[in-house]
């Protein structure tokens, strides 16, 4: 992905990575959930508002930023402040607020959070989903340019639905249509998605389209004066996403993984050494991952969320020491991810865990026949149970500056420095890897 890594997760979220991974998190250039106070001029004007939130994800080269939005009707309005209670949210529950509103800000001074008002726990059933997509073509009444054809669109479209296809197994068909170019009456010195979006429904309408019969939108257009790259919703129904310039596979499969209410695959950065006392959240670290920085299949924590691997069906949690051997995750059959618990957190009762897996250049993620570490042993990524905060990549080979050879490599070892769990590969061949675990039982 060429978003880059170097994002540092927002303050909401430190405190609980931090009991539930181990490690202290030190923060660096933070993104936060809205950011800012109610400005003195308007303190003592508070009012309580509610509806329905929705999440916005803004993918920029180098950084990231999440947004929050409260929907009343055809309104919306965007929530400041104090919004750390919304860090574990999803889109389409309904949200009150308290705060003062100015124009189309709402400066929040408290938050709470009631039911989904929307349903979407529709990736918790096994059987094949069919989801249909609409890929929006648009331009400009000041840019009326054409900067792809529609065969290349839809060329784009047809991959991104291919990758989903093979990265849920099968169970995930995204059918797609591409429509355009439409020009809007608006200015491409304008940066309001929102209202790209409505003058995109408006014309679509004109022009005989049912947008309703879509469970996710995609709005693509010439650079405008947006500095993002891509902003999607987290979840949705249906979800939303902008594409602001160039239209390519990597940023389209991001946007809808954000649609399917996937947050990004980071990465711990812990120094010289591959877990420590003190590191830092890498926002897109995960260089394999479409929804890090990489181009390949999401990871196994991602996965486990939407249900298309869960445990004893590809995923194997691991309770007791021995030797195991991981399928090829690309492939069907055998334990694509072993899972083992690293920690629970005494305040919350989260779990921390462990997903191991092997990674040779199959399918999409082909682009590792070139990487000689990845594919000579195993993968391992931190998920917090119950929790919608991505996944965290760690970096087994600490002693390199690089990120692109993550993977524990076969006649290496990875301890935890805090329970002295080991992970021991021995073997990598085509049908798998072959490793051992050791330091679960008698734990706890």
């Amino acid at each position: 992905m060429a978003f880059g890594r170097w994002a540092s997760s927002c303050r909401a979220r430190g405190v609980f990575l931090a009991l539930a991974l181990g490690v202290s998190l030190p923060q660096g250039r933070f993104l936060a959930d809205g950011g800012g106070r109610v400005p003195a001029g308007l303190r003592g004007r508070l009012s309580t508002s509610e509806g329905i939130l929705e999440i916005l994800m803004e993918d920029h080269p180098g950084w990231a930023h999440r947004s929050y939005v409260l929907r009343q009707g055809s309104q919306r309005f965007w929530l400041r402040g104090d919004t750390a209670a919304l860090s574990s949210a999803r889109t389409g529950m309904w949200v009150h607020v308290r705060g003062v509103r100015q124009g189309a800000q709402v400066f929040v001074t408290h938050v709470s959070l009631g039911e989904l008002a929307e349903a979407q726990d529709w990736w918790t059933v096994e059987a094949l989903v069919a989801r249909r997509i609409a890929l929006l073509l648009l331009n400009f009444s000041d840019r009326a340019v054409r900067p792809y054809s529609l065969e290349t669109a839809r060329a784009i479209l047809m991959t991104a639905a291919d990758f989903f296809r093979e990265n849920s197994y099968g169970r995930l068909s995204l059918e797609g249509d591409v429509f355009g170019w439409f020009t809007l009456p608006m200015s491409a010195a304008t940066c309001d998605p929102f209202r790209l979006a409505e003058e995109a429904h408006a014309v679509a309408t004109a022009s005989g389209i049912d947008l309703s019969a879509y469970e996710h939108l995609v709005y693509a257009f010439p650079k405008n004066a947006c500095s993002w790259w891509g902003l999607g919703t987290l979840g949705g129904t249906p979800s939303w996403a902008w594409i602001n310039g160039t239209l390519a596979f990597d940023v389209l499969t991001h946007e809808v993984g954000h649609g399917l209410g996937l947050p990004h695959s980071h990465a711990l950065e812990c120094g010289w050494v591959a877990l420590g006392e003190t590191c830092q959240v890498l926002e897109y670290g995960d260089t394999l991952d479409v929804m890090g920085m990489g181009a390949g299949h999401v990871s196994a924590v991602q996965k486990e969320q939407l249900g298309w691997l869960r445990e004893g069906a590809g995923i194997l949690r691991v309770t007791e020491d021995g030797t195991f051997r991981l399928a090829p995750y690309q492939a069907e059959g055998g334990p694509k991810a072993l899972k083992v618990l690293k920690s629970a957190d005494p305040e919350s009762g989260r779990l921390a865990w462990y997903y191991i897996e092997y990674r040779p250049p199959l399918g999409f993620d082909r682009f590792l026949a070139r990487n000689l570490n990845v594919s000579r042993g195993v993968i391992i990524r931190l998920g917090i149970s119950g929790d919608r905060g991505g996944s965290f990549l760690l970096d087994l080979t600490p002693e390199t500056a690089s990120w692109f050879d993550p993977a524990l490599i076969v006649g290496r070892s990875f301890t935890d420095p805090q329970t002295g769990l080991t992970i021991t590969v021995h073997e990598v061949a085509g049908d798998g890897a072959l490793l051992t675990i050791a330091g679960i039982t008698g734990r706890g």
